[in-house]
């Protein structure tokens, strides 16, 4: 299709999001707002203002885990269902962001990690049945303190970038403009790790 006309940016209204939604002249919006008929590509940006509060498993109650790891994985269903009905029409693709600490996991946040591995697996499903519809949708990963507010120390467990000059915001952006532009169709399904090697996983 070319690069979108029109990207939406729902998610992590703050950081990233912000930046990707400067950077496609539009504006972003809440996981929970309405979304609207005219994406011609859509990203979500999945990540907490503050950041995930460490939470040791035995400590955790049900509904504590529910509230972490199940319920931002149903915002994402929902998010991502509406988006394939706006994208259907305009063959459009929709890109995932998530924070890489969902690769390697982190010290008491099995919660977190979860939730955000759920999601992951979620939109990976969301690839394979939409194909035939020609919808493409791709995971990109980052850095836990380019989607979350107050990481501290939880950004450190992943480990430091082996690129230190690398502007992954800006990295962030070229990566989700090649997925949306539709220039690779037989992309889907896969996650792009944008942390300037930090996790470096296949």
């Amino acid at each position: 299709m070319g690069h979108p006309v029109t990207v939406c940016v729902l998610g992590a209204v703050g950081g990233l999001g912000h930046h990707l939604a400067a950077e496609f002249g539009t504006s972003a919006i809440g996981l929970d707002d309405d979304l609207p008929n005219e994406c011609d590509g859509v990203i979500v940006v999945v990540g907490d203002d503050p950041g995930p509060t460490p939470r040791p498993i035995k400590d955790m109650s049900e509904p504590e885990w529910r509230d972490t790891a199940e319920t931002v994985a149903f915002r994402v269903m929902r998010v991502l269902q509406r988006a394939r009905v706006v994208t259907a029409a305009r063959r459009g693709n929709i890109v995932v962001i998530t924070p890489s600490i969902g690769l390697v996991g982190g010290p008491e946040l099995s919660h977190y990690v979860s939730g955000i591995e759920a999601v992951r697996a979620l939109a990976k499903s969301a690839a394979r049945q939409w194909a035939p519809e020609r919808i493409s949708v791709n995971l990109i990963v980052v850095p836990l303190e380019l989607v979350a507010g107050e990481a501290g120390d939880l950004a450190r467990h992943v480990g430091s970038a082996a690129r230190k000059d690398a502007d992954l915001a800006d990295a962030v952006v070229r990566a989700a403009k090649f997925l949306l532009s539709g220039a690779g169709p037989g992309l889907t399904g896969s996650t792009m790790v944008v942390d300037g090697g930090a996790v470096m996983v296949p």
